[in-house]
């Protein structure tokens, strides 16, 4: 959906994360979409909407995503290990802090802690 500085988190983690892709889903944000299809790398992959998220879930070996109740809870059903991004107070900050509390995802506050924890998942 666009939330948080999305181009400026992509971009660092494909400057400072060795061996790494990195598949963005834009959903229906053309804006961003664009934004992302502009950077000059071979290691991202940018989507707009898809039917397959599942798919595309079960693919990947870590999952960085705003922490909302439903994403999040299908990423622990498949235990894979999941980042939440820059959570909003209220029922976001909520949920970061229980998945994070019950050993389910790591929260980033900022783009310094995202490079950081998908580095600490990678290995």
């Amino acid at each position: 959906m666009g939330f948080g500085k999305i181009k400026e988190i992509v971009e660092s983690i494909l400057k400072n994360v060795p061996e790494v892709y990195v598949v963005t889903i834009c959903g229906n944000n053309d804006k961003l979409y664009s934004i992302l299809n502009n950077i000059n790398n071979p290691n991202i992959i940018v989507k707009g909407y898809v039917n397959n998220i599942n798919e595309y879930i079960q693919a990947s070996k870590i999952i960085l995503t705003k922490p909302g109740g439903l994403t999040s809870t299908e990423v622990a059903v498949i235990r894979k290990p999941m980042i939440h991004l820059m959570p909003i107070p209220g029922v976001e900050s909520y949920n970061a802090e229980f998945f994070c509390k019950n050993g389910l995802s790591l929260i980033s506050n900022n783009i310094e802690e995202i490079v950081k924890n998908t580095m600490k998942l990678k290995r």
